[in-house]
Protein backbone atom coordinates (compact mmCIF):
# COMPACT_ATOMS: atom_id res chain seq x y z
CA UNK A 1 0.00 0.00 0.00
CA UNK A 2 1.11 3.71 -1.32
CA UNK A 3 1.81 6.69 1.32
CA UNK A 4 -1.89 8.41 1.60
CA UNK A 5 -2.04 11.47 -1.35
CA UNK A 6 -3.79 14.64 -0.21
CA UNK A 7 -4.02 17.46 -3.50
CA UNK A 8 -5.75 20.60 -1.84
CA UNK A 9 -6.00 23.58 -4.21
CA UNK A 10 -8.18 27.24 -3.69
CA UNK A 11 -7.90 27.09 -0.28
CA UNK A 12 -5.27 27.77 2.21
CA UNK A 13 -4.80 24.61 4.83
CA UNK A 14 -5.62 27.16 7.83
CA UNK A 15 -8.37 28.77 6.72
CA UNK A 16 -9.92 24.88 6.35
CA UNK A 17 -8.76 24.26 9.73
CA UNK A 18 -10.22 26.77 11.55
CA UNK A 19 -13.29 26.42 9.17
CA UNK A 20 -13.34 23.03 11.08
CA UNK A 21 -12.53 24.77 14.65
CA UNK A 22 -15.85 27.09 14.10
CA UNK A 23 -17.95 24.49 13.17
CA UNK A 24 -16.88 22.23 16.40
CA UNK A 25 -17.13 25.25 18.82
CA UNK A 26 -20.70 26.13 17.13
CA UNK A 27 -21.73 22.28 17.98
CA UNK A 28 -20.84 23.33 21.42
CA UNK A 29 -22.84 26.42 21.82
CA UNK A 30 -25.71 24.83 20.25
CA UNK A 31 -25.19 22.26 23.01
CA UNK A 32 -24.83 24.77 25.89
CA UNK A 33 -27.75 25.99 24.57
CA UNK A 34 -29.99 23.37 24.62
CA UNK A 35 -28.94 22.21 27.86
CA UNK A 36 -29.70 25.77 29.42
CA UNK A 37 -33.29 25.79 28.22
CA UNK A 38 -33.87 22.12 29.44
CA UNK A 39 -32.40 22.99 32.75
CA UNK A 40 -34.76 26.27 32.78
CA UNK A 41 -37.64 24.07 31.88
CA UNK A 42 -36.97 21.80 34.77
CA UNK A 43 -36.73 24.23 37.24
CA UNK A 44 -39.59 26.29 35.66
CA UNK A 45 -42.14 23.39 37.27
CA UNK A 46 -40.64 24.15 40.44
CA UNK A 47 -41.99 27.28 43.08
CA UNK A 48 -42.66 30.64 42.22
CA UNK A 49 -39.36 32.24 43.10
CA UNK A 50 -37.01 29.62 41.88
CA UNK A 51 -39.12 29.93 38.67
CA UNK A 52 -38.40 33.84 38.23
CA UNK A 53 -34.94 32.79 38.90
CA UNK A 54 -34.75 30.00 36.43
CA UNK A 55 -36.31 32.26 33.70
CA UNK A 56 -33.27 35.23 34.33
CA UNK A 57 -31.29 32.21 33.90
CA UNK A 58 -32.61 30.72 30.93
CA UNK A 59 -32.40 34.38 29.42
CA UNK A 60 -29.10 35.54 29.77
CA UNK A 61 -27.74 32.04 28.62
CA UNK A 62 -30.17 32.47 25.80
CA UNK A 63 -28.75 35.84 25.14
CA UNK A 64 -24.96 34.71 25.72
CA UNK A 65 -25.00 31.56 23.32
CA UNK A 66 -26.93 33.28 20.25
CA UNK A 67 -24.73 36.60 20.69
CA UNK A 68 -21.71 33.83 20.45
CA UNK A 69 -23.78 31.74 17.83
CA UNK A 70 -23.96 35.15 15.71
CA UNK A 71 -20.52 35.50 15.96
CA UNK A 72 -19.71 32.14 14.67
CA UNK A 73 -21.63 31.64 11.94
CA UNK A 74 -20.68 35.27 10.91
CA UNK A 75 -17.17 34.05 10.87
CA UNK A 76 -18.17 30.81 9.54
CA UNK A 77 -19.87 32.38 6.47
CA UNK A 78 -16.42 34.22 6.05
CA UNK A 79 -14.81 31.68 5.97
CA UNK A 80 -16.91 29.59 3.36
CA UNK A 81 -17.03 32.27 0.83
CA UNK A 82 -12.98 31.65 0.97
CA UNK A 83 -13.75 28.18 -0.37
CA UNK A 84 -15.51 29.13 -3.40
CA UNK A 85 -12.98 27.53 -6.14
CA UNK A 86 -11.46 30.02 -8.96
CA UNK A 87 -13.55 29.16 -12.26
CA UNK A 88 -11.20 26.46 -14.01
CA UNK A 89 -9.60 25.79 -11.12
CA UNK A 90 -8.26 21.95 -11.83
CA UNK A 91 -5.26 19.05 -10.54
CA UNK A 92 -3.32 17.86 -13.37
CA UNK A 93 -1.94 14.38 -13.33
CA UNK A 94 0.80 14.19 -15.90
CA UNK A 95 2.31 10.72 -15.44
CA UNK A 96 -0.16 8.20 -13.08
CA UNK A 97 -3.20 9.10 -10.78
CA UNK A 98 -3.55 6.41 -8.43
CA UNK A 99 -6.37 5.29 -6.82
CA UNK A 100 -6.83 6.40 -3.03
CA UNK A 101 -5.67 9.77 -3.99
CA UNK A 102 -7.73 12.20 -2.39
CA UNK A 103 -8.33 15.62 -4.58
CA UNK A 104 -10.00 18.87 -2.85
CA UNK A 105 -10.80 21.61 -5.41
CA UNK A 106 -11.77 24.81 -2.57
CA UNK A 107 -14.61 22.51 -0.55
CA UNK A 108 -15.42 19.60 -3.04
CA UNK A 109 -13.22 16.64 -2.14
CA UNK A 110 -12.91 13.81 -5.34
CA UNK A 111 -11.55 10.63 -4.24
CA UNK A 112 -10.07 9.02 -7.70
CA UNK A 113 -11.40 5.34 -7.96
CA UNK A 114 -9.30 3.81 -11.04
CA UNK A 115 -5.77 4.33 -12.32
CA UNK A 116 -5.51 7.44 -14.77
CA UNK A 117 -2.83 9.14 -17.33
CA UNK A 118 -2.49 12.10 -18.48
CA UNK A 119 -5.54 13.60 -16.45
CA UNK A 120 -6.97 16.67 -15.52
CA UNK A 121 -9.45 17.05 -12.41
CA UNK A 122 -11.64 20.56 -13.03
CA UNK A 123 -14.31 21.57 -10.92
CA UNK A 124 -17.93 21.10 -12.94
CA UNK A 125 -20.59 23.41 -13.17
CA UNK A 126 -22.49 21.41 -10.80
CA UNK A 127 -19.97 21.66 -8.51
CA UNK A 128 -18.91 18.22 -8.66
CA UNK A 129 -15.13 17.00 -9.52
CA UNK A 130 -14.52 15.62 -12.80
CA UNK A 131 -11.81 14.07 -14.71
CA UNK A 132 -11.37 14.76 -18.25
CA UNK A 133 -8.17 14.35 -20.25
CA UNK A 134 -5.32 17.04 -19.57
CA UNK A 135 -4.71 19.34 -23.02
Amino acid sequence: MGAATDLQVGVLPAVRGELDQIREQLARVEDRFGQATRTATYLNSGAAETARISREFAEKSRRLTGAERQQLAGRLAALQSQLEPEPGACVKGYEAVYPGVRITIGAQRHVVVDQSTNSCFVMGEDGEIKLIPAW
